[in-house]
């Protein structure tokens, strides 16, 4: 018998324990990883909007996910391992009508860098300092913005996280257009 949560924090919660254990990471055939520097602001808001966006393409609820086969993840090129997202990143998901997922940094490593089929970068040095790290990514490593850098609201009050995420919003679409996960798709 299958049990489905009941809330959408439950479901939260739980797509949170399922993303992250090894189990639910080798049962994804496309991982999608978003990289910024402390993985506190911009590359959880496109990971929290990409994990939406898969969703609703895929014509799941969001509390259904872990049915998915897809799934965006995210992490900091220099974080402090465990923090949590920010809470105007949080509001600004809101905003948008996003779920907020309980969220924790971490760094980037080579073995989850190897495992996914792209990864996106907020900016231009973002993305050198992946290759600089992993250089055998270098060909799945590209910047989210092809025309420019994201760049980071923390400290510019409320309207900067919303403008950023609406921003990350239309990049994540555009991403996933090229990508080939197109809506009505089933994986």
């Amino acid at each position: 018998l299958i049990t489905l949560p009941t809330t959408l924090e439950e479901s939260v919660r739980e797509y949170n324990e399922e993303a992250t254990s090894q189990t639910g990471f080798d049962n994804l055939s496309r991982v999608f990883l978003f990289v910024c520097s402390g993985n506190t602001c911009r590359s959880p808001l496109a990971a929290a909007i990409g994990n939406a966006e898969i969703a609703a393409r895929l014509q799941l609820p969001f509390v259904a996910l872990e049915q998915a086969d897809a799934r965006a993840l995210s992490a900091g090129v220099s974080a402090k391992v465990g923090a949590p997202m920010t809470a105007e990143a949080q509001q600004a998901l809101r905003l948008l009508d996003i779920p907020v997922p309980v969220h924790s940094a971490q760094n980037l490593t080579a073995d989850l860098a190897n495992r996914v089929e792209r990864i996106f970068c907020m900016t231009q040095d973002h993305r050198s300092a992946v290759i600089n790290m992993v250089p055998t990514v270098a060909h799945k490593t590209h910047c989210l913005d092809p025309l420019g850098d994201v760049e980071d609201p923390i400290g510019n009050g409320m309207e900067a996280y919303v403008n950023c995420a609406r921003r990350i919003h239309g990049l994540v679409r555009f991403r996933l257009d090229e990508i080939g996960l197109q809506a009505g798709q089933r994986s």
